[in-house]
């Protein structure tokens, strides 16, 4: 048994809020110490803790559980345990503590309210009659609908329960009993809260078209779960698809080939287009919508399609790393090349995926100071260009674009496309010429630094 003394020291400890040191206290003068009832609760208002404790995840697994943190009640002894006051203390500062009181406590309606009151999830402590009593229910599905799936029987029949817990939480239809699962008023409150809900109503109420459209109106793939009839029911169809066009999967054969339907979905997520009908994976028209929706959609689509500018336009504008998708001929065409540099962020990621000839106009039209244009063509390819400027790259595209047209298709090197400076560049003699081969190996020299 403890002594007075070391009684007195750990109340020291607790009183100025001290965990520490009470802690550090030797583990069985600790137990001796907390069958004292003042300490017991000087110490869990105080919400200490004892040593970490490993907890495997079961019997046959002693490598695979976690190192814990003890409260100080569970250490407490079954006498203290079943002490009203040191139970209700415990739980007003963790509800979870529930667990450890004894029998008779996890059947008392005030230490149970107190509480689910602090955690809901306390439910699945307490007693089986406490689980019939609405009172201590409804507290706990008020805060947390899902925990219906504690209550007993009679009460997953209550509908007053049930309309608490799916209005807190409408996937808690789930446990509602087979008779409120085809309560029209039940399903609606579910349906609306979630939409998703529509999953556990009754087959009658699948088909009802209420609470379908509904359950689609807050989220567009509860129509999965809607009877066949209303899969193929414009209305229902439409709203599906305007909340998240992915629904296009779960749509009737015949709305999958209906225009406005799939135009309805690719406009929301462009993905839905691999949903539609063979014939309208091949309109202009629904693919346009899908790009502009979401670029990267361009990659599955038909050479035919990825063959029309307006589409590649379309594409690159939404998601300039669709540009590594297209074909050769776009990636040397600048008026391409600048939709993808004007959405990118960062510049030298759209330019990788450009053709060398059109790499090499741009640098000379950037004039890129202290390097060579081979050189940067080579960083270019290894997906790194240290010398990017990308508002003077997008003037350089614009210029391009001005002065050869949006549909020029670019033949030969960079040496058949001089300007000006260039010229001046080339005529400078030998000297020149040393000064410029001493400043490219600094250069290469530096870049090898760099990498």
């Amino acid at each position: 048994m403890a002594s007075q003394s070391e009684i007195d020291k750990a109340m020291v400890y607790l009183r100025r809020g001290d965990c520490n040191s009470f802690k550090k206290l030797p583990y069985q003068i600790l137990l001796e110490i907390l069958e004292n009832k003042d300490v017991a609760l000087a110490a869990i208002n105080a919400n200490c803790t004892l040593h970490k404790e490993y907890i495997p995840m079961d019997s046959f697994d002693a490598y695979g559980g976690t190192f814990e943190y003890i409260t100080v009640f569970e250490k407490l002894s079954d006498k203290m345990k079943a002490d009203k006051n040191i139970v209700l203390a415990a739980v007003n500062k963790n509800g979870m503590a529930l667990e450890f009181a004894s029998p008779e406590l996890k059947n008392d309606t005030e230490v149970a309210l107190a509480a689910v009151n602090q955690n809901s999830s306390a439910l699945k402590f307490v007693s089986p009659k406490l689980k019939s009593d609405r009172v201590v229910v409804l507290a706990a599905v008020n805060k947390n609908g899902l925990l219906l799936k504690f209550a007993s029987s009679e009460l997953k029949a209550d509908k007053v329960v049930i309309l608490a817990a799916v209005t807190k939480n409408g996937m808690s239809l789930e446990f509602a009993s087979v008779e409120l699962k085809a309560d029209k008023d039940v399903v609606s409150a579910a349906v609306t809260q979630n939409g998703m809900s529509l999953e556990f109503a009754s087959v009658e109420l699948k088909a009802d078209n209420d609470i379908v459209s509904a359950a689609v109106t807050q989220n567009g793939m509860a129509l999965e779960f809607a009877s066949v009839e209303l899969k193929a029911d414009n209305d229902i169809v439409s709203a599906a698809v305007t909340q998240n066009g992915m629904a296009l999967e779960f749509v009737s054969v015949e709305l999958k080939a209906d225009k406005d339907v799939v135009s309805a979905a690719v406009t929301q997520n462009g993905m839905s287009l691999e949903f539609a009908s063979i014939e309208l994976l091949a309109d202009k028209d629904v693919v346009l919508a899908a790009v502009s929706q979401n670029g990267m959609v361009f990659q599955y689509l038909s050479d035919e399609l990825k063959a029309e500018k307006d589409v590649v336009l379309a594409a690159v504008s939404q998601n300039c790393k669709v540009f590594q998708y297209v074909s050769d001929e776009f990636k040397g065409n600048p008026e391409v090349a600048l939709a993808a540099l004007t959405q990118g962020t960062q510049g030298e990621y759209e330019l990788i995926h450009s053709s060398n000839e059109l790499k090499k106009k741009i640098l000379i039209l950037s004039e890129i100071e202290g390097s060579e244009i081979e050189e940067n063509i080579n960083k270019f390819k290894q997906n790194y260009f240290v010398n990017i400027n990308k508002q003077k790259f997008i003037d350089s595209l614009k210029t391009l674009v001005n002065s050869q047209g949006p549909s020029m298709k670019l033949s030969g090197g960079y040496k058949s496309f001089k300007i000006k400076k260039n010229k001046t560049k080339k005529s400078k003699g030998k000297k020149s010429k040393k000064k410029s081969k001493k400043k490219s190996k600094t250069m290469n020299k530096r870049f090898r630094d760099n990498r």
